[in-house]
């Protein structure tokens, strides 16, 4: 049995995910007594023994004042990008934030003004928007394109967008939230030559980049741009399962952008430092992990195998899953609006993300979260096929 199968009990946990209060309300329907959450990106596995470890350790030391940053902060980014992803990244380059989302609210406001375009590639992370939008900036939309549930970049359309001068930064979500895709190398070089030659930034959101599946590889933005006064947003939080302890980094080669942004985290008070999320992270990103994040990977393929066989043959179209652990299910074939479908899962217990948070090309369908248990997940995928299917007009 693999580690992966142990099943924790979360539902007294105080964890949002697990909250039947708030997917009773999110969803619009009466709950069953068993419920599985499908819905926000956290994992119901246990963080990894040594991380755990690492935890207990520092709790024993009983007080927990105000911490100095660890001088191997940035070493332990470095080491991580290099084993992970082939790819030589200088300590000095990270600097902490306390979330990718954080980090995306700095960088807008770095590179762009009040009333700027911001582009975002379609459908995409419901948070990207609400950080364009809280920061006075104006959501460009280049949709992807996609055809038969699989998704590409427009290039054309992107060219096109950016001779409006006044957009002038592109958001990009790699490995793709909520499409599951995993850019190919030639696609970020493509991508980045068209940012270039209209002098558009960049910010990466690289945070799915250790769960990727069969033989495809994560390519860090900056690896393919590492002059660009561009950055890229990172966390062990998806990957170790440990979002809750609000530690992130910002990868910035530029030595003057890194000197800005860290001026900018301040001055919105956002460079304070979380003693346990410091200890995990340096826990998490060391050699005892990569076996186990090897282990999780292969885990979560399977998962996905399993999802994509449970919707072959029926009306809903799960887009082939690339990278991260999130399915992107089409299901406007049923002809049901977004509220019903969430609904129609949420009364048979299985509780997904609705596909409109997410932009233009959401509308229609579900985001799954897969990150769990396969006993956990047979049973939701179960249920869900069935009330779907079920609930479409004869």
């Amino acid at each position: 049995m693999s580690q992966f199968d142990r099943l924790v009990d979360r539902t007294t946990s105080g964890d949002l995910k697990w909250n039947r209060h708030i997917m009773a309300a999110m969803t619009g329907a009466q709950l069953p007594e068993t419920v599985y959450p499908m819905w926000i990106a956290d994992g119901d596995f246990a963080c990894p023994p040594h991380v755990l470890s690492a935890l207990h350790a520092r709790v024993d030391r009983e007080i927990f004042g105000y911490p100095a940053m660890p001088r191997d902060f940035g070493a332990s980014a470095a080491f991580w990008m290099e084993r992970r992803f082939g790819w030589h990244a200088e300590p000095e380059w990270a600097v902490l934030t306390p979330g990718v989302i954080a980090g995306l609210h700095i960088a807008i406001r770095l590179f762009t003004e009040p009333g700027e375009g911001v582009v975002l590639q379609t459908p995409v992370y419901d948070h990207f928007f609400s950080a364009v939008t809280q920061s006075g900036r104006r959501v460009a939309e280049n949709p992807l394109l996609c055809r038969d549930g699989a998704y590409r970049m427009d290039l054309d359309g992107l060219e096109a967008l950016l001779q409006d001068p006044s957009n002038r930064l592109l958001v990009l979500c790699s490995p793709h939230n909520p499409v599951g895709r995993v850019w190919t190398r030639a696609e970020l070089e493509a991508l980045g030559g068209v940012c270039r030659r209209h002098g558009v930034a960049v910010v990466s959101d690289e945070i799915h980049a250790d769960l990727v599946y069969g033989s495809r590889r994560h390519t860090p933005l900056l690896s393919l741009w590492p002059d660009a006064p561009w950055l890229q947003l990172s966390s062990p939080g998806k990957t170790f399962n440990m979002p809750g302890l609000k530690t992130a980094y910002a990868l910035i080669p530029d030595p003057e952008l890194r000197r800005r942004f860290q001026a900018v985290q301040a001055s919105l008070s956002l460079e304070g430092k979380n003693t346990l999320g410091l200890t995990a992270f340096r826990a998490a990103y060391a050699p005892e992990s990569l076996p186990w994040v090897d282990e999780l990977t292969a885990y979560l393929a399977e998962n996905a195998a399993l999802a994509a066989a449970c919707f072959a043959g029926t009306p809903l179209v799960m887009s082939p899953l690339e990278g991260t652990y999130l399915a992107w299910l089409d299901c406007r074939a049923l002809g049901l609006d977004d509220r019903t479908l969430l609904r129609t899962a949420a009364s048979r217990g299985v509780v997904p993300s609705g596909g409109g948070a997410y932009g233009t090309g959401g509308a229609g369908h579900l985001r799954l979260n897969l990150a769990c248990p396969r006993r956990q997940l047979e049973a939701a995928l179960s249920l869900l096929r069935a009330a779907l299917l079920e609930a479409a007009p004869a």
